[in-house]
């Protein structure tokens, strides 16, 4: 083996170590950044439903019409 080729298989193993590592990385911090988006997310919802909510009355609503049937059923 010359020293030409013993140069060019080294510098081909250093490439196929640097490609191989960045495949392997670790991969958590991806994760929590996720959770944190959904988490986001759904508190975004929950506060448009709040919202919708508190303008229509309508817990009050439901809330009226479940106590009244259970009270009828009870009499």
């Amino acid at each position: 083996m010359t020293l030409s080729n013993l140069n060019s298989r080294i510098k081909n193993t250093r490439i196929r170590n640097a490609f191989q590592r960045d495949e392997h990385k670790d991969d958590k911090g991806q994760s929590t950044v996720e959770y944190a988006l959904l988490l986001l997310g759904a508190a975004a919802i929950a506060l448009v439903l709040v919202a919708w909510v508190t303008k229509t009355d309508l817990i009050g609503r439901l809330f009226d019409t479940v106590v009244g049937r259970i009270l009828n059923q009870a009499q």
